[in-house]
């Protein structure tokens, strides 16, 4: 696709939705010292107006008693900050197991990346 956008700028358009640009998040949540904190420290969903509807992270680990980390940041990111249902961590692990494939929550961070 980029391929195409640079070999034809004015022509190719690439259109992403909402979620699309949710899931970039991950990448760099997902990286090596980070977690769902750092983003709550860079500003957060400072598009979201006061009263938030949903936990920051440190409370959202808090509330479920879940330690800090990728793991947590997962399931936040899905609960909190996309929209999701509360049951698609659990969703995807099983999935995950249906393809075969090792089905932790480990796998489901990673599956993420």
């Amino acid at each position: 696709l980029l391929t195409l956008k640079q070999r034809y700028g004015s022509r190719v358009f690439i259109v992403i939705g909402n979620r699309d640009i949710c899931k970039l998040r991950f990448f760099a949540e997902l990286q090596e010292g980070e977690d769902g904190g750092s983003f709550e420290k860079k500003g957060g969903a400072y598009w979201i107006p006061d009263p938030k509807p949903h936990p920051d992270y440190e409370t959202y680990v808090q509330m479920h008693n879940l330690e800090r980390g990728h793991i947590s940041t997962v399931r936040w990111v899905l609960d909190c900050n996309m929209g999701c249902q509360t049951t698609t961590f659990n969703t995807r692990r099983h999935e995950l197991a249906l393809l075969g494939v090792k089905a932790t929550d480990e796998a489901v961070v990673h599956s993420y990346r």
